[in-house]
């Protein structure tokens, strides 16, 4: 049976083999536990501002992954939209499909909201992107709420925001309140 997500039920190198690792060059650090592995991207820009953890099981399959986002690259204005990405294409990688559309319009408002100056292409037969400026989640995003969690959700997804990041997680323990 595939995984419900491209990194949830997966194994490491499953993972690491994503479009999603590949094309954000996510490298995994040293010191990093069995249980709880970090990666960065390996790219000097974006190193010290974009950092993924994978939470695995005793048997090593993930069963959570977070992505922690500096604000000050979130609020930048020529790079935002980078952070975005991030972000969107972490959702995207990491919610199975029948979540993800329950959240796409988060995912759509990342992508193409005018705040990161990225145009609206919207290909024949397929829908407009929803955006979603006052949504919770994006609120979380922006900073101007402290966290969110989807309700009802299977799969567990949490944004909170802190004063120096984002904090997106996905995976079953997301869904409890942060101590």
């Amino acid at each position: 049976m595939p995984p419900a997500s491209l990194l949830l039920g997966a194994t490491l190198d499953a993972v690491a083999g994503t479009d999603f690792f590949r094309w954000f060059h996510l490298e995994r650090q040293l010191g990093a536990s069995e249980g709880q592995i970090e990666f960065r991207p390996s790219g000097a820009a974006f190193r010290d501002l974009v950092a993924m953890t994978i939470h695995r099981d005793a048997r090593g399959i993930v069963a959570a992954a977070e992505i922690r986002i500096a604000r000050s690259f979130i609020d930048d204005p020529d790079q935002g939209m980078n952070a975005a990405d991030f972000a969107a294409s972490f959702l995207s990688a990491a919610l199975p499909s029948r979540e993800l559309a329950g959240i796409q319009h988060l995912v759509d408002t990342l992508r193409h909201h005018w705040r990161y100056a990225r145009p609206r292409i919207v290909a024949a037969g397929q829908p407009a992107p929803e955006i979603h400026l006052d949504s919770a989640p994006y609120l979380v995003w922006l900073g101007r709420n402290p966290h969110w969690t989807q309700p009802e959700s299977a799969t567990g997804l949490r944004l909170e925001a802190t004063g120096s990041d984002v904090r997106i997680t996905v995976g079953l323990d997301s869904a409890r309140p942060t101590p």
